[in-house]
């Protein structure tokens, strides 16, 4: 597993964000409870995904950890990257945490 925490980037693309950001490239060994996390993640697609060409073999293999102040910035509406162009999941572990879809990116 490699791991690295810093402050998110100011903006990535068109997106500005403000906040932390840890991320961690590969199985996750070494943190069991975000190993659980990413195993559980892989067998609900695996399970659910399965009429979907791909999902039943799917492995998450980067998990980005983000933590955003109060008050802070966030991330603004924005394209992921296309490195990110198959499944990206979005999970709230704390808090509340507005989502909003927008159309026109």
């Amino acid at each position: 597993m490699r791991s690295r925490s810093n402050p998110c980037p100011r903006g990535e693309g068109r997106a500005r964000q403000e906040g932390e950001i840890h991320v961690i490239h590969g199985t996750a060994e070494g943190a069991q409870a975000i190993q659980r996390l990413r195993d559980d993640l892989a067998e609900l697609v695996h399970t659910l995904g399965a009429e979907i060409a791909g999902c039943s073999v799917w492995q998450p293999n980067e998990i980005s950890i983000q933590r955003y102040q109060p008050g802070a910035l966030g991330i603004t509406p924005h394209l992921d990257l296309k490195r990110y162009h198959y499944l990206v999941g979005i999970i709230t572990a704390d808090g509340a945490a507005p989502f909003t879809s927008v159309l026109d990116r």
